[in-house]
C-alpha cells in the first residue's frame, strides 16, 4: 500500500488480515495458498467479479462524495479581517 500510494497510506500489516476474511466472507475476494519452502505458506489474493462491481461503486460513490467536497471549498469566500 505505500508503495502503491507513494507513501501516502501506510499501514500495519496486521490490521489487513480482519478487511481480507471479511472481503472473502462477502464473496468479494478469493485466495489461493502457495506452499514457499518447507513450513511456509503464500496466500495471493483475487478480486471476484462481485468484488470488481463493489469496487465499482464505492468507487463512483467516493468520487460523488470528493466532487461535492471540492464544490463548497470552492464557493467558500476566504475569510477577510474588516
Amino acid at each position: 500500500m505505500a508503495r502503491s500510494s507513494g507513501g501516502r497510506l501506510t499501514t500495519q500489516e496486521g490490521a489487513l488480515y480482519p478487511v481480507l476474511y471479511k472481503l472473502q466472507e462477502q464473496g468479494l475476494i478469493s485466495d489461493r495458498k502457495v506452499q514457499v519452502g518447507k513450513r511456509m505458506t503464500r496466500v495471493y489474493y483475487h478480486l471476484e467479479p462481485a468484488g470488481e462491481a463493489r469496487l465499482q461503486e464505492l468507487t463512483q460513490e467516493y468520487r460523488r462524495i470528493t466532487q461535492g467536497v471540492f464544490q463548497i471549498i470552492q464557493e467558500v469566500e476566504p475569510y477577510e479581517d474588516a
